[in-house]
């Protein structure tokens, strides 16, 4: 994997691809788009995963099984617009460096093991953005004030905001290519 230097794009979809995700990601540099969705990946997110400072279209390492925490490095990919971890075995918290991806357009974090708070700083840069943000809501003892949509047990998500004035959030159309 570490010599696909040239690579912008890595979609591996339904590959059946399993192990862990090799520490040699980080080395992907012109990287723009990473999705590894639906898979049997296992082990950490590698924390080089976040050198991958032109990442900007979306990081998808949803449907796997991966675990541990969310690395903080994933904070530097500033550019990204779509994060999907969804339906791993993630735990901990969520990072506070989630703050500084001010471009996100969407983001799911839902039908992981992850608890505690959504951290101020996060929520204050993700009001201001309005990403779609789907997560368990019950594993945060409903302190996800950011979140749009709230999940039970990874599924069947519903909009946190039906019949109130930010209704229009839940039907937003959100692209992460512009």
């Amino acid at each position: 994997l570490g010599r696909l230097t040239s690579a912008t794009v890595i979609s591996l979809l339904d590959s059946d691809i399993q192990g862990k995700i090799p520490t040699e990601i980080g080395k992907l540099s012109r990287l723009m788009n990473l999705e590894l969705r639906n898979n049997v990946l296992s082990g950490p997110i590698p924390s080089h995963i976040g050198r991958l400072l032109n990442l900007r279209d979306q990081l998808d390492l949803s449907n796997n099984r991966l675990e541990g925490e969310i690395p903080s490095e994933i904070g530097q990919l500033t550019q990204l617009r779509g994060l999907k971890l969804a339906q791993n075995l993630l735990s901990g918290e969520v990072p506070e460096a989630l703050s500084n991806l001010s471009r996100l357009t969407s983001i799911e974090l839902d039908g992981n093991k992850l608890a505690g708070t959504i951290p101020n700083a996060v929520c204050n840069t993700f009001n201001d953005t309005a990403p779609a943000f789907e997560a368990d809501c019950i594993d945060f003892d409903d302190r996800c004030p950011c979140c749009i949509s709230c999940c039970v047990d990874g599924q069947d998500c519903s909009c946190r905001y039906l019949g109130t004035d930010k209704e229009f959030l839940c039907f937003q159309k959100r692209n992460l290519v512009s």
